[in-house]
């Protein structure tokens, strides 16, 4: 039995990101639930968690992630390991829906909607990185969510914040941002996600508009 990519595959310079990160959800899928667990459904488990975590828009190395990685072998073979571990629960946000407004599309299909706050939990980071110019240090910064972040090649790391929105009104069909609120913080070098290999880059300098 053997998992791996049909292509080439990528982690990151700093945390555990792309091929990194559905691998070790795979591993950990293995030892979720109780009795032996099938390979292949951990796999496409694994593949469904990467595809639900990833917090931005799925395409790039985050698709390439999905497609190249490959189970060689019987998928029904099962495994039955120790030290086993529940699976990750959320308690769900959404306790009442409303009818779609009169009128629009969303009443013709008899769609409910529901208003969800959420209030982030913040943590910023602090890397220290060289120059590569002046070979001088710089101070780069990042926040983490609760539910960790999230890293986009040459793009600034992005806390993540995961909210369960289960409810017996039918499964989710899309989010409207309506608003929020924020705080200037001036002076700040984002610190930048790098896609590795054998060898980690150099972080790009993200210049915002």
């Amino acid at each position: 039995l053997l998992i791996a990519g049909t292509g080439y595959q990528y982690g990151d310079a700093d945390f555990k990101e792309y091929s990194e990160r559905l691998y070790l959800d795979f591993t950990q899928r293995l030892r979720m639930g109780t009795g032996p667990v099938a390979v292949g459904q951990a796999l496409v488990a694994a593949k469904q968690d990467y595809l639900a975590d990833t917090g931005v828009e799925v395409d790039g190395i985050f698709e390439k992630t999905i497609l190249v990685s490959t189970l060689f072998g019987l998928p029904m073979l099962r495994v039955d390991l120790p030290n086993r571990i529940s699976e990750p629960a959320l308690p769900p946000v959404v306790s009442t829906t409303e009818p779609a407004g009169t009128g629009t599309p969303g009443e013709a299909l008899e769609l409910r909607t529901a208003d969800v706050t959420v209030i982030p939990t913040l943590q910023p980071v602090t890397v220290v990185l060289t120059d590569g110019l002046s070979s001088e240090t710089v101070n780069a910064l990042y926040y983490e969510g609760s539910a960790g972040l999230v890293a986009r090649p040459g793009y600034p790391i992005q806390p993540l914040e995961i909210a369960n929105v289960t409810n017996a009104a039918g499964v989710a069909r899309g989010v409207g941002f309506l608003g929020g609120s924020y705080v200037d913080q001036p002076n700040v070098l984002p610190h930048t996600s790098v896609p590795a290999t054998e060898l980690a880059g150099s972080h790009p300098v993200f210049y915002s508009a």
